[in-house]
């Protein structure tokens, strides 16, 4: 028998042997289990995890970072940690692999053999995901039975770790797993620390947890106890006894369903477990205490006896109140992962009826046409569903080119609770206070004109530094794959004169192609002649490396409608489960597609055949403050989509699912892309305006021009159409998704 048969028996014993010791793993057991890497069932800060394959069951393989930060001893110090666990509340360590692989790359222009270390772990896999996942949805939707078993399994299995000297440091939902049967296993000891006998608080600086978990006596003095457990151990207890912080004190009995004893003392251990001071936090020990004896009074108490419901002056009611004077310090002052958003991501579309997406055209300044245009459909769906409603909780993709890659950005890049950075009103806000810094107007004059050409001649009009730090400012270093929603890119690469499609799914399976989104942004908007080209590197665990030499995506895809069509084709073609899977082929009548413009100066014929005749390459790079070669090849790429997009939903008699927002009516500095005067930047918001009340059109093939479509009513009556159907598409993938 071969070592690598070998290895792969010795996994399924383990599994299987509840008793069995953990072991060394050889590399090339770890690859063959795994399909050498093929599936990603999850990635953060310290990993990529993997699943693999046994006989007896699945296990998840976590291969970890390996940077500076991070060392031999931390990784030796959580296999010894994981070596000591053995609990039905904690995920089953089966082994590590700590191997060293060569490389062949090229270093300094040479080829040389790199080599790069491998540091993996192995554990069981947990088939229902994380308590995060299941947060997200509506925690109203699961029966108090489910609650209190996750919320009686964690203490148990932070008691084993207590009871063992050991501090988990990062206990949070996303590091507790649920099992076939709802039973919770904590996992991810990366942070944790053990405790000596004469120990019972240590001070540290060296320690990242995650922000709305994280003890505040270590955000205050750096200081760690067994009580820092206990206080995240308080904020999951919250968010699975409320959900959200709505106003429960007014209207506690229809969201908590208080009808036992048991919700009313595990709301209490809650509530102590969050204090602000340590000591009076409960140790693990009292809290199993109570939660047993619960379980031998529970009983529950009529709507009208003893306990009114509706009554603000019974014991339960005060106590429901008293809790929520607490969440105003914790899961405010301290909390950044979501605690209290009430919205959940967009189901997927194997969920529903439906495929979704948003697309946005480059254009500069103009920019803030479709941002007028976007703030108006989520004003559509903020009637419907509620001020909390953004963009990105409805569209399952959003696809957008140079200025639209920036506003993409800003309505799919996560803030600190992992909801949009922007709202979709603040979008305009954001161009006019920053375009007029990354579009510098010259004050010359006559002369302007000439100092234009001169700049054009010499390089890039612009720098783009005030563009590049405010884009790394805001997504610091979020990833494409971190989106709240989907998203895809173009940008166009210039050493190997081809488009590189920048997209959310591939990222996910391809770590080369998961860039930085600051890196995605600032290649998408470096349109020649305007702004520098932009170099980046991405790496993956691997060691493998992919360098990108990148402009504006407007090269190849000014408009991105069909670009997204055709990348969420692909991931049905390949059988994603997001998508249905019973279909073998794509039907576009399940396609709903907002399309939006940002303006052209097709009407003024700005240019004639007898002007271009006349031309030399610098009348075709700059006339008159325009850049005709770059405008007529974005004009052309955009205007080639327009086109199939219009006749491939005429042939499926699905144009009623289809909205493009066009104007093509621009004249002079609004035509421009970077004329960004406070006055033409507010003209343009009022082209946008406009442009909700002109009726609906549709592009005529021959001629290019948008004409009215009789029957549609007005762009803005077409949004509120659309934001219906995502609506409805929205709860009907939620229904789905509980049921």
């Amino acid at each position: 028998m071969g070592d690598q048969e070998s290895g792969v028996e010795d996994l399924e014993r383990i599994l299987s042997d509840v008793n069995a010791e953990p072991i060394t793993i050889p590399y090339a057991v770890i690859k063959s289990v795994t399909k050498n890497f093929a599936q990603v069932i999850g990635d953060g800060g310290f990993g990529v995890v993997y699943l693999g394959g046994l006989r007896s069951g699945m296990v998840a393989v976590k291969k970890l970072s390996i940077s500076e930060s991070f060392t031999d001893k931390q990784f030796l110090d959580e296999v010894a940690c994981l070596k000591r666990v053995k609990h039905k509340n904690i995920v089953k360590y089966i082994g590590y692999c700590a191997d060293t692989q060569g490389y062949l790359m090229e270093v300094d222009g040479k080829q040389r053999i790199v080599e790069v270390q491998q540091r993996l772990l192995c554990f069981e896999y947990v088939p229902n995901g994380s308590l995060h996942h299941y947060l997200q949805e509506s925690i109203g939707g699961y029966e108090w039975s489910i609650r209190y078993k996750i919320i009686k399994g964690i203490c148990q299995g932070l008691h084993y770790l207590h009871q063992r000297r050991i501090n988990h440091l990062d206990l949070k939902p996303a590091n507790v797993l649920l099992g076939a049967h709802m039973e919770p296993k904590i996992t991810d000891f990366g942070l944790s620390r053990c405790i000596d006998e004469n120990q019972s608080t240590i001070f540290t600086t060296n320690l990242r947890g995650t922000p709305g978990y994280i003890a505040p006596e270590f955000i205050d003095k750096q200081k760690i106890s067994f009580k820092s457990d206990i206080f995240s151990l308080g904020i999951i207890m919250t968010r699975l006894l409320i959900g959200s912080n709505e106003s429960i004190a007014e209207n506690w009995h229809e969201s908590l369903h208080v009808e036992c004893q048991q919700m009313k003392i595990c709301i209490e251990i809650a509530q102590i477990c969050a204090e602000y001071d340590p000591s009076k936090r409960p140790t693990i020990a009292d809290i199993i205490l109570k939660l047993n004896k619960t379980e031998t009074m529970v009983q529950k108490v009529p709507p009208d006896v003893n306990e009114p419901r509706n009554d603000p002056r019974s014991s339960l009611y005060q106590v429901v109140k008293r809790f929520w004077a607490l969440p105003t310090q914790t899961l405010h002052e301290y909390s950044s992962n979501g605690a209290t958003s009430t919205t959940v991501p967009q189901p997927p579309p194997s969920k529903g009826k439906l495929i979704t997406i948003l697309s946005i055209d480059g254009g500069g300044i103009r920019g803030l046409i479709p941002a007028t245009i976007i703030a108006c459909l989520e004003a559509k769906l903020q009637e419907l569903d509620g001020p909390d409603a953004r963009i990105a909780d409805y569209f399952d993709v959003i696809a957008g080119t140079s200025t639209g890659a920036l506003l993409t950005m800003m309505l799919a890049a996560p803030n600190e609770n992992k909801r949009p950075l922007f709202a979709a009103k603040d979008l305009t806000t954001f161009y006019l206070e920053n375009c007029p810094k990354i579009f510098p107007q010259r004050k010359a004059g006559w002369l302007s004109t000439a100092m234009d050409l001169m700049s054009t001649m010499r390089g890039p009009k612009y720098d783009g530094v005030f563009l590049h730090d405010k884009i790394k400012n805001l997504t610091h270093d979020v990833r494409i794959a971190d989106t709240v929603t989907n998203v895809i890119v173009p940008a166009f690469d210039v050493k190997y004169l081809q488009p590189v499609i920048f997209s959310t799914y591939e990222a996910k399976n391809e770590p080369l192609k998961n860039a930085l989104l600051s890196d995605i942004c600032i290649s998408a908007s470096a349109a020649p002649t305007y702004f520098p080209a932009h170099f980046f590197k991405t790496e993956a665990p691997n060691g493998k490396s992919r360098e990108f030499h990148l402009v504006d995506g407007g090269m190849a895809a000014n408009n991105p409608t069909m670009l997204a069509m055709s990348m969420l084709t692909k991931e049905v073609l390949r059988r994603n489960s997001d998508f249905h899977l019973n279909r073998d082929s794509v039907d576009y009548r399940d396609y709903l597609i907002i399309s939006i413009g940002t303006g052209s100066a097709k009407q003024s014929e700005k240019y004639t055949a007898h002007q271009c005749a006349k031309w030399g390459p610098v009348q075709w790079l700059y006339n008159g403050g325009f850049t005709p070669i770059i405008d007529m090849l974005s004009h052309a790429s955009s205007g080639m989509v327009d086109i199939h997009a219009a006749v491939l939903f005429e042939a499926f008699h699905s144009e009623m699912s289809y909205l493009r927002i066009q104007d093509d009516s621009l004249k002079g500095n609004t035509s421009s892309v970077d004329i960004a005067t406070k006055e033409n930047m507010e003209t343009l918001i009022g082209i946008g305006k406009v442009l909700l009340k002109k009726p609906v059109t549709r592009v005529n093939i021959e001629t290019g021009i948008y004409e009215t479509v009789d029957g549609e009513g007005t762009n803005e009556e077409a949004l509120a159409r659309f934001a219906k159907i995502l609506s409805e598409e929205r709860t009907l993938r939620k229904n789905n998704l509980n049921a």
